[in-house]
């Protein structure tokens, strides 16, 4: 004879986020390394974790890949505007100046990690579109739920 698994045991269902107020999803605090962020980073930081998609990350176990998306975020910034002073310093230089490849390559290896992490924690709309499935799953767990032990 079998029983009945309890609901949030079941698969497809998860639990709600760990951080909510109110039923409210509010955004974790920014950890220590993120601490000098640009402001419009830190509100992007607030928008993410304050989202509909926020609704599948735990703040937990999410935080150091969002944490390190928006380092990436922060230090893709900074390589960008050194690749721009280079390529002023070789227009403005005379013939002999030598262009160094190393920001070029540094540039696209960071922007295929953001790639990578937009889309695997859904901050991307293709990301939104994968992980689209377990957000209204989640909507639908939070939900209460009648349970009928005839449909096991």
């Amino acid at each position: 004879m079998s029983h009945a698994k309890p609901v949030d045991e079941r698969a497809g269902h998860r639990g709600t986020p760990a951080v909510l107020d109110g039923g409210r999803l509010v955004a974790p605090s920014l950890p220590e390394s993120l601490r000098k962020l640009p402001a419009d980073l830190v509100d992007r930081w607030h928008a993410v974790w304050t989202s509909p998609v926020a609704a599948v990350l735990d703040p937990v176990s999410d935080l150091e890949p969002m944490a390190r998306l928006f380092s990436l975020y922060r230090r893709g910034r900074q390589f960008d505007a050194a690749f721009d002073r280079q390529l002023e310093w070789l227009e403005s230089a005379d013939g002999d100046a030598v262009f160094d490849p190393q920001f070029a390559r540094v540039l696209l290896a960071i922007a295929a990690e953001i790639r990578q992490l937009e889309q695997t924690l859904g901050v991307t709309p293709r990301g939104r579109l994968v992980i689209g499935a377990a957000v209204a799953a989640v909507g639908k767990a939070t939900q209460e739920v009648v349970h009928d032990d005839a449909d096991d």
